[in-house]
């Protein structure tokens, strides 16, 4: 990390640093080039698995116990949404504002890592929100658990699609109302983001 910027998917990110990011996030994080260009060829992995109509899970399938249904590519955004929406059911009180963001920091590194074969603009929405400190509103209970944190991520991950709330101006606010408010649009999830965003590779 140089002149307290975190380049992510490339510096080390460890405790003290995620909590001092999660503090103070604007203009906190960075992308360099090796790792644009590592995200694009693991997002290219991707595209060609669809162009080609490969069945492989979470592209182009159901999940869990429809993981032998294969969805059409016409149907692809839309079950990215909906993985989404299905899984932001948590309960209980809200996390605070800089742990939320701490946790969405952690996310973007990850996915930064190019494992997950998101597009690097959907990964640079999620930056976005860190850069304007825009935390996301995600309840304390009802983890769904796996290779992710299926609830809490998928909370995490509304924004992006205009839905939900983000802290801002010291409160709880639509999601869409603030991000249009800050110049921001959602995306539409493409084929394996709704899964990258909430269950990593």
């Amino acid at each position: 990390m140089e002149q307290n910027n975190f380049h992510v998917g490339k510096d080390q990110l460890d405790t003290k640093t995620l909590v001092s990011l999660a503090n103070k996030p604007a203009g906190k994080l960075k992308l360099d080039q090796a790792t644009i260009k590592k995200i694009n060829q693991s997002r290219k992995v991707v595209e060609d698995i669809v162009a080609t109509n490969k069945t492989v899970y979470g592209i182009n399938t159901g999940f869990g116990f429809l993981s032998d249904v294969k969805i059409p590519v016409e149907q692809t955004q839309d079950l990215q949404h909906k993985i989404i929406l299905s899984h932001a059911c948590g309960v209980g009180p809200v996390l605070d504002p800089k742990i939320a963001m701490g946790i969405m920091i952690a996310k973007v590194h990850s996915l930064a890592l190019a494992f997950s074969g998101i597009r690097l603009d959907c990964l640079k929405a999620l930056m976005a929100l860190v850069d304007h400190d825009l935390a996301p509103k995600i309840p304390s209970k009802g983890s769904v658990g796996a290779s992710g944190d299926l609830a809490p991520l998928s909370h995490m991950s509304l924004p992006l699609l205009e839905k939900g709330h983000v802290w801002s101006e010291g409160k709880w606010q639509p999601s869409k109302d603030v991000l249009k408010k800050h110049g921001l649009t959602g995306v539409d999830l493409s084929a394996k983001e709704g899964l990258a965003l909430i269950n990593g590779t």
